[in-house]
């Protein structure tokens, strides 16, 4: 696997598991990602927790002009990591929405 470049410091915390490479990974590819729609994201927590038959998500992430935070629950991690990754770019296009109606 390739060396990913990480442009947003990242922390993951996991509550009662532990993150293998592959996932650990997956968090700072969609992070990365997230930072190309929005450049002024400075940082990032990730709280994973996995139960006996859900897994959930809560995703802050820090900008230069607010927090953007979500929510999520579901099975697998990996779609429950896209599924907070939408709702933050609803986020961050929800602040875009409103910085051109007050400009």
């Amino acid at each position: 696997m390739e060396n990913l470049k990480i442009m947003v410091e990242t922390e993951i915390i996991t509550k009662y598991f532990i993150a293998n490479q592959k996932l650990t990974n997956l968090v700072n590819e969609k992070i990365n990602f997230l930072h190309r729609i929005d450049p002024t994201i400075k940082s990032a927590e990730i709280v994973l927790t996995k139960n006996d038959n859900s897994e959930y998500i809560e995703l802050t992430i820090y900008a230069g002009h607010g927090i953007y935070f979500t929510k999520c629950s579901s099975c697998p991690f990996e779609k429950i990591i896209d599924n907070a990754i939408e709702n933050v770019i609803s986020e961050i296009q929800g602040m875009e929405s409103i910085s051109r109606i007050t400009s």
